[in-house]
């Protein structure tokens, strides 16, 4: 997943994005595309916030226990502390 100078590639394509010090809010992170949404997120630096209907953290979940990755599971993004 990694393209030139560490930065994260999809295909052909290296995205230059530098999200360092950057918090962003994705809702539905453990599905396929919000996982794969995550992984690129925290490839670019930023501190991902993942609000969770599920009441855990899904095994599947590559991201799960990532320093970089703020899961709160059973609730929504209304309820869980993930908005400003």
């Amino acid at each position: 997943m990694a393209g030139g100078a560490g930065l994260p590639t999809i295909g052909p394509m290296t995205l230059a994005l530098d999200l360092s010090d950057r918090h962003v809010v994705i809702t539905g992170a453990s599905g396929g595309l919000g996982g794969a949404v995550v992984a690129h997120l925290v490839a670019a630096g930023a501190t991902v916030h993942a609000p969770l209907m599920e009441a855990a953290v899904p095994p599947a979940a590559a991201w799960r226990g990532h320093r970089q990755v703020v899961a709160r599971a059973g609730g929504d993004a209304s309820t869980t502390g993930c908005h400003t």
